[in-house]
């Protein structure tokens, strides 16, 4: 008898778990959200590997992104530039994780909108003060999302202007002008030193900041429909070599562009096995020693 009972309330177990599956699995099928880890449901259902192509404007600016052969790129007119692979990395996760954590009204703030892949899906992200708001085109419901997309910028500039971006630092540093060189540094035991022309210590402050620029060195703007002739990168003014254990990049610095037409003033500059031409702007310019009398005029070195 005991033994029938129990066969009995194991069979009511079973086909309850049966029961509890099938509802889950229905859900699942119907619902065309997908649940982020912590619960969340996704505002989109798609993974990031299968988008290829992305609108975005907001109130003041559009950029046009394309994928190919695994590399982004951004299109201007007729013109593909590279796009900046970390600010693109951040972009798809941060869409990745958009979800509809609570139902709200249409809120005011400034609209950016998202096309995906071209084929009718659009977020809609609202941002302001109080929180991060999102939807789809062609939806009724607007939503509260833990997270937003704090990678995009009202100048919505995703080119690549970076010449060095370099997760490992700089460990020598050399500047040649008309081939002769003029400067030489290394680091080593933890500080910056000035081998040629004098032996000199850089001071600890100044020693960072080297480090830090030396490492990532973005240019401010791309120079579109000019020739290395025109930019005066054939016979370069000057030249600069930096080394660390993984890599030897060399920049040439050309002329200096004024600004005409709108374009950012600054000096053309490029590296080497790298089609683009960056400008530089004076402010970097001068964050980056050329002499020893630019360090001395500038009291960063401990003498």
């Amino acid at each position: 008898m005991f033994i029938k009972k129990y066969k009995l309330i194991f069979q009511i177990f079973i086909v309850f778990m049966i029961v509890i599956a099938l509802s889950a699995l229905t859900l699942l099928i119907q619902s065309p959200q997908s649940f982020l880890e912590n619960g969340s449901a996704a505002l989109i259902n798609i993974s990031i590997s299968e988008i290829n192509k992305l609108e975005i404007t907001n109130q003041k600016n559009k950029e046009v992104l394309i994928k190919k052969d695994r590399r982004w790129y951004v299109l201007r007119g007729t013109t593909t530039l590279l796009a900046d692979s970390h600010k693109m990395e951040s972009l798809l996760t941060e869409l990745e994780l958009l979800t509809r954590d609570q139902e709200v009204e249409k809120p005011n703030g400034t609209l950016t909108s998202i096309k995906i892949n071209g084929d009718g899906l659009e977020v809609l992200i609202f941002s302001n003060k109080s929180g991060n708001y999102v939807s789809l085109r062609g939806e009724s419901s607007t939503y509260i999302s833990r997270s937003g997309v704090t990678s995009l910028s009202d100048s919505l500039d995703f080119r690549n202007l970076w010449l060095i971006n370099s997760k490992a630092p700089m460990l020598s540093y050399k500047v040649y002008a008309e081939d002769s060189e003029v400067l030489s540094m290394k680091f080593e035991n933890e500080q910056w030193m000035v081998v040629k022309p004098l032996k000199v210590q850089v001071s600890r402050e100044i020693g960072l900041k080297f480090t830090e620029t030396f490492a990532h060195l973005k240019g401010e703007d791309i120079a579109l429909g000019v020739t290395e002739l025109q930019a005066g990168l054939v016979q370069p003014q000057k030249r600069i070599e930096l080394a660390n254990q993984d890599q030897n990049i060399t920049i040439f610095i050309g002329n200096y562009r004024p600004s005409v037409a709108g374009g950012t003033p600054g000096y053309y500059a490029k590296v080497n096995g790298d089609d683009r031409i960056v400008i530089l702007s004076e402010d970097t310019m001068n964050s980056l020693p050329f002499s020893l009398q630019d360090i001395n005029d500038l009291r960063k070195i401990k003498y």
